[in-house]
C-alpha cells in the first residue's frame, strides 16, 4: 500500500471549468431578481398594502433565521465550545446576512405609511385611542 502525499489545491482544481452551464447560475439569479422587481412593480401597484405586509414577514421570517444563527454562535464562543467549530462555521455563515436585511428593510422604511395606520397623521386625529398612545407611537419613537 503506497502513500501519495496530499494534493495541495489550486484555483484551476476549484473553479469550474470555461463554458460550464453552472458558470451562468449567477447571472440567471440577477436576471430573475430583475423580471420579479419588475413584476412586483406592476401587480403590486393595484394593492400596496398587501405587498408592504408580505414584504414585512418575509424580512422578518428570514431575519429571525440571521438573528438565531447569530445567537447561536454567542452562545458557543460564550462557553468557549471546542467541539462546535464546524457547526459554529454555518452558523457564522448565516449570521453574516445581516448586513443585507439593512438594505432590505428599505421597502418596509417605504412602506410604513401603508403598513402602520399610526404612521398617518389623518388616522391619529380621527381615532381617540390612537390619540391616547401618540406618546410612544410615533416616527420620532
Amino acid at each position: 500500500m503506497s502513500h501519495q502525499a496530499p494534493r495541495t489545491l489550486t484555483a484551476e482544481s476549484v473553479m469550474l471549468p470555461e463554458g460550464h452551464r453552472l458558470r451562468r447560475l449567477p447571472m440567471l439569479g440577477a436576471a430573475a431578481t430583475i423580471v420579479g422587481i419588475g413584476l412586483l412593480t406592476v401587480f403590486g401597484a393595484a394593492h400596496p398594502a398587501k405587498v408592504y405586509a408580505a414584504w414585512l414577514v418575509a424580512f422578518l421570517f428570514f431575519l429571525s433565521l440571521a438573528l438565531g444563527a447569530l445567537y447561536f454562535v454567542l452562545i458557543h464562543y460564550a462557553v468557549q465550545a471546542g467541539w462546535s467549530v464546524v457547526l459554529r462555521r454555518l452558523g457564522e455563515n448565516l449570521a453574516s446576512t445581516l448586513p443585507v436585511f439593512a438594505l432590505l428593510f428599505v421597502p418596509i422604511w417605504l412602506g410604513r405609511h401603508e403598513l402602520y395606520e399610526w404612521t398617518r397623521p389623518e388616522e391619529v386625529a380621527k381615532n381617540p385611542i390612537l390619540q391616547g398612545k401618540s406618546g410612544f407611537l410615533n416616527e420620532g419613537f
